[in-house]
């Protein structure tokens, strides 16, 4: 931290803010009401006004006020927490549809849902999306975006290849080492009925793999690998956001 003096030192290098003054006038600096510095301003000749560098921040808020701590890692930064927005970035309502009530596998519309139906699982689980919602390029907050199939394999070829990098990303309470802040939850998934909470996480990419398929990852409680694979748009999982 730079010392009083340190700082009028840049006062006097930088703004050619000429100041005439009598040899006797004194500019007194004040921090909650008491004198914390003095200089003679016979001795200042120009004034700059200076600002410490802000360092970079940690978390990012969605658009329903939700923060989520963040995490540099390599060259990407990535949401350290899933995804559990209710709305786009836009503000416009994502349509919530209770699987297996309005929720199947012939819907071809967005839609998201909570574990079992039930919010209490939001945290840490976060919430259930098809991909039609990642279609939409909305879903995650200004700034960030839903990672590509190749985005993920940067990650992946970071920490050592799919052998063994799903270790290295799944939290701590799922078995893995969590050496670099992922913090990865394994929230199962809606596909044919809500399943493997806890012990298999599946992430959607925004790449498609054809007119019915698209790619996502998935890790394994009991596994270090992290796996790449095709499924059809209607199922329902995670997602974590990726900055721009």
């Amino acid at each position: 931290m730079k010392s009083i003096d340190q700082i009028l030192l840049l006062i006097v290098i930088s703004l050619s803010i000429a100041v005439t003054v009598e040899a006797q006038e004194t500019m007194y600096i004040y921090k909650d009401g008491v004198v914390v510095g003095e200089h003679v301003l016979a001795e200042v000749d120009s004034v700059i006004f200076y600002k410490a560098d802000v360092a970079e921040e940690n978390t990012v808020t969605d658009i329903d006020g939700n923060v989520y701590n963040t995490v540099v890692i390599g060259t990407q930064t990535w949401m350290a927490e899933n995804l559990r927005t209710t709305k786009y970035k836009d503000g416009v309502d994502i349509p919530y549809v209770s699987y297996n009530v309005g929720w199947n596998s012939s819907l071809t519309s967005d839609a998201y849902c909570w574990h079992n139906n039930d919010e209490s699982y939001k945290i840490p689980y976060g919430g259930i999306y098809n991909w039609y919602t990642v279609a939409t390029e909305k879903l995650c907050p200004s700034g960030w975006h839903v990672p590509s199939d190749g985005e993920w394999t940067v990650l992946i070829n970071y920490l050592g290849g799919s052998d063994i990098a799903g270790n290295k990303i799944k939290d701590n309470d799922v078995g893995g080492t969590n050496e670099v802040g992922f913090n990865a939850q394994l929230g199962g998934g809606a596909s044919t009925n809500f399943g493997s909470l806890g012990s298999v996480g599946y992430y959607w990419t925004s790449t498609r793999f054809d007119a019915e398929f698209s790619y996502l990852q998935v890790l394994y409680s009991d596994m270090e690998r992290i796996d790449r694979f095709m499924y059809d748009r209607p199922q329902g999982f995670s997602v974590r956001c990726l900055k721009d």
